[in-house]
Formats: C-alpha cells, structure tokens, sequence
C-alpha cells in the first residue's frame, strides 16, 4: 500500500541522513525554529540571499499553513524548506506553493522529493481526498521549477498546466483561470496572459535572492524564460488536476516524489 493511505502517528520521518518535520496553521514552524532555518538555509545556499527573502515576510513562519523542514541528522542543521498556504475564495480555492529551499550540498538528492511525497501525504491526512487541491500554484524566476511542475503532468490524464512552453496552443479556459488567480494571490499582481509572466513579481518579495537564473533541461523553457523575464519578473505556474483523477494524481506523487528526476544538469530549483 501507498504510504499516503497509511496515516502517520508522528509528525517527523528519518532517512539515514536527514529528517523531515512537518507543521501546520495549528501547530506553526515559528519565529523561533524560523530563525534556525533561516540561518541553516543561510548557509547552505551562499550564493542566494535567503535572509533578505524572510525579512521581507516576517509573519510567514505564521502564515504557512503546511510546512515540511529538512535536517541533517549529524548537526540539527537546516538543510530544506518547502512551504505553502491556501488562497482565493470558496469558488476559487487553490494551494499556493509559497517556498521552496533545498541546500546546495542537497540539491542532487532524494531530498526535495521526498519532502514532496511527505508534504503531499500530510495534507491528504488532515484533509482526505476530497480536501486535496485540484490548483496548485506557484511562481517563480527559475525555469527550473517550471520544469519540475510540467514533469508532475507530463502522460497524466486530466491534468493541465499553464503556461504551455512549446507543447501547443494554451486552452483559453486555463488563460482566464491565470487572470482569476493572479488577483487572488494580490490585487497589485500584473500578469500578461500569453507569456505567464508576473511583471515585478521577484522584486515584490525578494529582488536580490537569485544570483542568476538557473537553466534546466529544456531548451525552450530557458529560451521562454530569458525572453520574457527581467531580473524582477516571474512566470506564474499552474497545475490544474481533474476531480477524477485528483486521487491517482497525488498517490503518484507520493510514490514517485512529485514525478520530479533531478538531475546533475538541473538540480532543484528554488521557487521563492
């Protein structure tokens, strides 16, 4: 059996090298273990400007609703964050994947999808699979993170990503829903439709926290990226997963990591 469908006593899992916690909206991560894994994060992406990326936010280890850490079992150290929060209206209601940090060292590894199957498995236990999203959302400066949520969709049925780079005309339905959820994350977002991009988007949050951008795998998606981003923009990535096959889509992620292959080209991508 899938180990989704077995509920979990303890709220921490172990693996050899590292361990994975997870808190919710009833049980938030904190200001204080904040703190911890803002300077473990630190670390482990020098390159990156992590502290700037949380003092511009500085209720979000409140605000997360679901939230799995990484640690490295030797030195308690802060090796990984995956972090998000529900958005929109009751009509519109979507899982808004608001951060993503893995340590450089990690960046290879099994880690970040199995902080995925563990963050995914956690949700379908307090909420069942009728509460599992059918939206899941993000945006980012990275090709590779959009990479990594077409490889989630890539031979599923019924499932949708927007934007589509290079696999075809875009359903104009998936258009207008990118419209509807860019003014739910805020009001202040501007989006040109066609391309995904969020003007201002990285700038809002976090305009020094990528030293360059990252490429993936995929020509065309680092070719969509440089051609509609500046420093300060995002492409705003959506996931939409049919209610039929929402049940088989998550099992799939559980056992397969979110369907992410990293790779020594690509690593994983930091969403922030």
């Amino acid at each position: 059996m899938n180990p989704i469908e077995q509920p979990q006593v303890s709220l921490a899992r172990q693996y050899g090298e590292y361990e994975l916690r997870y808190h919710c909206k009833a049980d938030p991560l904190g200001n204080t273990l904040g703190a911890s894994v803002v300077a473990g994060l630190a670390v482990g992406l020098p390159e990156f400007n992590v502290r700037q990326y949380f003092s511009t936010q500085p209720t979000i280890f409140y605000d997360y609703d679901h939230v799995v850490t990484g640690y490295a079992a030797e030195s308690g150290t802060a090796i990984g964050l995956l972090g998000a929060r529900w958005l929109g209206s009751p009509e519109l209601r979507f899982l808004y994947l608001w951060t993503a940090m893995i340590a450089d060292a990690y960046r290879h590894s099994h880690l970040f999808r199995r902080m995925v199957g563990y963050f995914f498995e956690r949700i379908a236990e307090e909420k069942g699979w009728s509460g599992m999203p059918t939206l899941v959302v993000t945006k980012t400066y990275s090709p590779v993170v959009y990479n990594l949520f077409r490889s989630a969709t890539r031979g599923a049925e019924g499932v949708d990503i927007y934007p589509r780079i290079c696999e075809g005309d875009q359903d104009r339905g998936m258009v207008e829903l990118a419209g509807q959820i860019a003014r739910a994350i805020s009001p202040a977002l501007v989006l040109d439709p066609d391309s995904g991009t969020v003007l201002g988007g990285q700038a809002m949050v976090a305009p020094d926290f990528f030293p360059r951008m990252e490429e993936c795998n995929d020509a065309d998606v680092n070719e969509h990226f440089r051609l509609h981003l500046t420093r300060s923009d995002q492409i705003l990535c959506i996931v939409k997963i049919a209610e039929r096959v929402k049940k088989a889509m998550y099992l799939r992620m559980a056992a397969r990591g979110a369907s992410v292959a990293v790779t020594p080209t690509t690593g994983v991508g930091q969403i922030a």
